[in-house]
């Protein structure tokens, strides 16, 4: 999966990978940082600075940690830092907001994710290609059966060994 091999990269310092990662997280980043800051030229410089804090603390980054929710993390953090320093009653509300469990509910849904995409990507190509087919495709179970030449019961079997890896992720979450 790409996330991972980005980490592996940045953990070793290829610049390249943190690059790619820094491209493709940046303006969620900011996107986030000013749903709750409300001052966009801000919320740039915390997205830098938390991505930044991610690069200089490339060493102690774990094998198979989820990356986004670390970098997201540190930029809640930042803007609840950047909140506190100022005194307005909007501020206040806004720190507030962030330090609300369902921050932090969004961030588990990032883990949540990350996980829910190794495990499909792990499995095996016929049931990763039978639940597209199912799910993102629009085909019944019976078009797909016709397409792969298999019963439609083997169908029903790989979306359920799917649907049941899922399960394992979301009860152990």
């Amino acid at each position: 999966m790409l996330v991972n091999h980005l980490l592996e990269g940045i953990r070793e310092g290829d610049k390249a990978c943190f690059e790619v990662f820094y491209r493709m997280e940046r303006n969620n980043l900011v996107h986030f940082v000013n749903s709750y800051i409300k001052d966009m030229s801000r919320s740039e410089d915390i997205a830098q600075d938390a991505l930044l804090r991610l690069w200089e603390r490339r060493l102690s980054l774990k094998d198979g940690g989820n990356i986004r929710a670390l970098v997201f993390t540190t930029a809640r953090n930042m803007a609840i830092d950047y909140l506190r320093r100022k005194t307005d009653i909007e501020s206040l509300e806004a720190c507030l907001c962030l330090e609300d469990d369902s921050v932090d509910g969004l961030i588990e849904a990032l883990d949540l994710a990350s996980l829910l995409g190794k495990t499909f990507s792990s499995l095996p190509e016929k049931l990763r290609e039978t639940f597209i087919q199912s799910r993102f495709g629009g085909l019944s179970n019976r078009e797909i059966a016709l397409n792969e030449k298999v019963s439609i019961k083997a169908i029903e079997y790989r979306i359920s060994a799917v649907l049941r890896s899922f399960k394992k992720i979301t009860n152990s979450f």
